[in-house]
């Protein structure tokens, strides 16, 4: 492309109104919000405006000495932040009853 303009002027282009920039989810393509890893994140532009959040992950604290759950006894140099990630399935005919229950899962853990 360089050699095929290098004899035009260089233009200034101005970026349209309708042309929307966002940082979203590699992960889910939605907005990130305060639980996307920062690894996930990336910027991009839409022609129409992003609205729906990412809702696929949650932020817990782990114990990195045993990959539990945080006691009392967990010292503060071992307390590492992980994710649970909440994947919704988009295969036809997946067992619904198996997703909610992985679901209340998910959520029953600290």
């Amino acid at each position: 492309m360089e050699a095929a303009h290098k004899d035009l002027p260089k233009e200034v282009f101005v970026k349209p109104e309708s042309i929307f920039t966002a940082t979203i989810s590699q992960f889910s393509g939605k907005l990130v919000n305060e639980n996307t890893p920062e690894e996930l994140k990336i910027s991009s532009i839409f022609a129409v405006k992003p609205t729906e959040s990412e809702e696929s992950f949650k932020t817990v604290k782990v114990d990195s000495l045993c990959n539990g759950k945080i006691t009392d006894n967990t010292p503060s140099e071992a307390i590492k932040t992980g994710y649970i990630v909440n994947i919704n399935p988009v295969i036809d005919g997946y067992e619904k009853d198996w997703v909610s229950s992985i679901s209340e899962w998910i959520k029953s853990e600290d």
